[in-house]
């Protein structure tokens, strides 16, 4: 079945159909569906059909990929779904494939007619024209004309004479008129329903209630909208859009700023507890695991110690600490066979270097030759993949910087130390010291 995407980015809707393939989505200019979110990773997740359905891939995507509120890594589409790319949304249908007819498409041709009998002349025709053919002079010519003049009587007497064929004549003016104008009666209604589903959509009304609020410049306005929509769509992947929209009207009128930290607490909170309860954090996938640690770890640092949700957050950090104790334990086998290094290429997909080149290398090391010809060959595989994401993590580490957002960078930088190899972690590490010094800095108003 063909996959039917809706897509709601910044307040307007576009419908995309894919019969098969696959097609990427993100922010850059190449991907066939474009999101224009400032959340939105240039390649940002891949929806591909694959035996098992539609399914979605996240491409290391900055900010991550949600479906139906929860970050995934990969997922099977099912009727429903919401895709959720910073305030961006998508809504995921199916619907069959029908075959498509172009309105102004000459339909196709009919099969060939069944060749006609052929005609019989009148004995009459067949005997004179015989006997015009042993014959010259002018009296076989007039015996001729005869017998032609006799079979078209024949011809008419019993209604066999072929149909003449007429000239094709235009439509009339009028008739030009009433298909024009039934032409643009169609467009006008399509266009009415249009505007009309927009109008209906509460989500999209809410929405545009907070920007009409910030337009008028009051603050209890603006909180008041944010807390209806959040209220009303409670799982919306546009409610952190909306906290940030909040956040930054209020830090910038705020001079006490309190207000303005309330609200940067509580998404951070609300981030921080989609990736505790994420299929990839249940599932002990490594980068998810890290990333609770660091940013929980971030959130205790700089959180108010009276914050309604600092000790859920020390509850969070102490069993994501746990649960990387036990990942850690798990991948120091030595793979007995090659379907065992299914769990390398695993790893290394979810970013763990540092577990995969020691696993190979004691593959390598028990193998025989075969299987250190292949382990050398995905040694010089993983090295390059891992010289890509370094970076690739490096370059938004130093942007981010350069903006000012220290945390941001550090939570990046501190992800690389913790899955990385020794070679680059050495890199890491003095990035990681200028943008403490950075923040600290910050902090104290210098």
């Amino acid at each position: 079945m063909a996959a039917k995407l809706i897509l709601t980015d910044g307040g307007t809707k576009k419908a995309f159909k894919l019969k098969g393939g696959s097609a990427r989505i993100g922010s850059g200019t190449g991907c066939p569906i474009q999101v224009r979110d400032g959340d939105a990773s240039d390649e940002h997740c891949l929806l591909e059909k694959t035996d098992a359905g539609w399914e979605l891939r996240d491409l290391r995507s900055d900010k991550g990929t949600r479906v139906n509120g929860s970050l995934i890594d990969q997922k099977v589409l099912t009727p429903g779904d919401v895709i959720a790319i910073g305030g961006a949304m998508i809504t995921f249908d199916l619907e069959d494939e029908v075959e498509e007819v172009v309105l102004g498409q000459a339909p196709a041709p009919a099969p060939a007619p069944a060749p006609a009998a052929a005609i019989v002349a009148p004995a009459s025709y067949r005997s004179a024209a015989g006997t015009a053919g042993k014959r010259s002079g002018g009296r076989g010519k007039a015996r001729v004309a005869a017998a032609r003049r006799e079979r078209e009587r024949e011809y008419d007497d019993d209604d066999e004479r072929p149909a003449r064929t007429h000239r094709k004549q235009g439509l009339s003016t009028p008739a030009m008129a009433g298909i024009v104008i039934s032409v643009v009666s169609i467009l006008g209604l399509l266009l009415f329903l249009a505007l009309k589903s927009l109008e209906s959509d509460p989500e999209a009304n809410l929405f545009n209630a907070v920007l009409q609020a910030r337009e008028t410049g009051d603050i209890e306005k603006v909180k008041a909208a944010g807390d209806a929509f959040i209220a009303e769509f409670p799982k919306s992947p546009s409610r952190y859009k909306i906290e940030d929209m909040v956040n930054e009207f209020v830090a910038a009128r705020d001079p006490g700023q309190s207000q303005a930290i309330l609200y940067r607490f509580s998404r951070w909170f609300n981030n921080l507890k989609d990736q505790f309860d994420s299929g990839a954090y249940q599932k002990d996938y490594p980068d998810a695991v890290q990333l609770v640690i660091i940013q929980a770890d971030y959130f205790l640092q700089d959180a108010p110690k009276n914050h309604e949700n600092f000790n859920a957050v020390k509850v969070m950090l102490d069993r994501a600490r746990e649960k990387w104790s036990e990942i850690e334990a798990r991948y120091q086998f030595t793979p007995k066979d090659r379907k065992e290094l299914g769990t390398v290429d695993y790893l290394m997909r979810r970013t763990y270097y540092r577990a995969c080149f020691p696993m190979l290398q004691r593959f390598i090391d028990a193998g025989d030759e075969e299987d250190k010809r292949d382990g050398k060959t995905l040694v010089a595989d993983y090295t390059k993949y891992q010289k890509e994401d370094f970076d690739k993590n490096m370059t938004i580490a130093n942007n981010r910087i350069e903006k000012g957002e220290y945390v941001q960078a550090l939570v990046k930088l501190r992800f690389m130390e913790a899955l990385f190899t020794e070679e680059y972690v050495s890199q890491v590490r003095p990035l990681i010291a200028k943008a403490e010094g950075l923040r600290a800095a910050a902090a104290n108003g210098e």
